[in-house]
């Protein structure tokens, strides 16, 4: 029987170009030295959808567990295609912002809210 503890690690390949590499593991309750299992390769079945109801989920995950692959895939340097950037640009963006708030104000001799 499997732990709700289950991983879900991300690396770059670098020895296969710009490729990433997926790994899922899971610990076990046995009381023996093997109590850690990885999953094997994935199989696809063809099926013909008649509705557009969403597939099964075969990898149910815990909320822990998609942040730790969001983490990894984070590392390497995969990104959201939508978004408004990182943190640490919304910051650049908001000082800047505010700088010319005090330029304009002092250049103007107005009070900005």
């Amino acid at each position: 029987m499997l732990h709700d503890e289950m991983r879900i690690n991300v690396w770059k390949d670098m020895a296969w170009g710009n490729n990433i590499r997926l790994a899922i593991s899971c610990r076990t309750d046995e009381a023996s030295k093997a109590n850690m299992i990885e999953a094997a390769r994935f199989t696809f079945e063809r099926h013909h959808i008649s509705c557009s109801l969403p597939p099964e989920s075969i990898l149910p995950v815990t909320i822990e567990c998609a942040q730790g692959l969001m983490d990894d895939l984070w590392k390497c340097e995969v990104r959201p295609t939508e978004g408004a950037g990182t943190a640490g640009a919304m910051a650049a963006a908001q000082k800047h912002l505010a700088d010319m708030r005090a330029i304009v104000s002092k250049k103007l001799s107005i009070v900005l809210p």
